[in-house]
């Protein structure tokens, strides 16, 4: 480290109190109609924010550099001259930042509350001079506002997560919330080019009646006992280990079939797998 960029570093951590420390953030932030109608109804104001690092945003009503570099802000551009202002006294080190300030222009002032009169209004000593939106408070109401907006992207995707699935699920655990009959499902696939993309390894519904089931694991659904002679099926596969219940499944039984869509055969029908069963009651 150079030897001037270690004696300034020296005297910012030993010597705070000579200039507005970097890292702090204002009491509070208001405009200087806000700061006025405070000291006016606060006897207390004073003494409670005196010394205190504090925020006032308002427009620019005059910026003068000589023996003070002084910056006047007002509330508003509508605001008279003789309007409630803030005095804004700038270390030397900053004058330059002053050079392109103009009359009217939206700014923040930031630092140590110094005094208030009725006849001068605020004064803070020392300050600092941001254009609007980029003062310490503006900082963090940004910093909150984009901790907001992600708490509530964070929900959107978790109720998004609950309805299909999280990325990288399996399958079987992703849902498109969609219940069809068999007759549904066959008519979809006919008058859907796109049918097949749409429901390809995502978990849907279907809700029939039993037409054959045996601890083998395949169950056959039909729309109903009507339809079993012309419509078309579709075709349970339950994994081994959790057949045992099909053994009590009787032929018309109202069952719901919950399982990942893999296919369906213009002849054969549509086909789950894996897929549960529930008996409709």
């Amino acid at each position: 480290m150079k030897p001037l960029s270690a004696m300034l570093l020296f005297c910012m951590v030993a010597f705070p109190a000579l200039g507005l420390a970097q890292n702090a953030r204002p009491a509070m932030s208001l405009t200087p109609d806000q700061m006025y109608e405070q000291y006016q109804n606060d006897p207390l104001f004073l003494d409670k924010y005196r010394g205190t690092v504090i925020e006032v945003t308002g427009v620019l009503l005059s910026a003068t550099t000589g023996g003070q570099n002084l910056v006047r802000l007002k509330t508003s551009a509508s605001s008279g001259v003789l309007a409630h202002q803030v005095l804004c006294v700038v270390p030397a080190a900053d004058k330059m930042s002053l050079a392109p300030l103009r009359p009217d222009m939206p700014v923040n002032i930031t630092g140590t509350l110094a005094r208030f009169t009725m006849t001068f209004g605020g004064a803070l000593d020392p300050c600092q001079v941001d254009l609007a939106g980029t003062g310490a408070a503006a900082q963090d109401r940004q910093i909150a506002e984009a901790k907001k907006q992600i708490a509530d992207a964070q929900k959107q995707l978790a109720e998004l997560e609950r309805q299909v699935g999280a990325p990288g699920d399996p399958p079987a655990q992703r849902s498109t919330g969609s219940t069809f009959t068999p007759d549904q499902l066959a008519e979809q696939y006919q008058t859907d080019p796109l049918f097949s993309d749409k429901y390809q390894g995502k978990t849907v519904h279907v809700t029939g009646v039993v037409f054959t089931a045996g601890t083998s694991g395949l169950v056959v659904v039909y729309t109903s006992p009507a339809s079993s002679i012309t419509a078309k099926p579709v075709a349970c596969h339950v994994p081994q280990g959790q057949t045992a219940p099909l053994a009590s499944l009787k032929k018309n039984t109202p069952v719901r079939l919950t399982g990942v869509f893999t296919s369906f055969h213009p002849v054969y029908g549509g086909t789950l797998n894996p897929c549960s069963v529930e008996i409709v009651r």
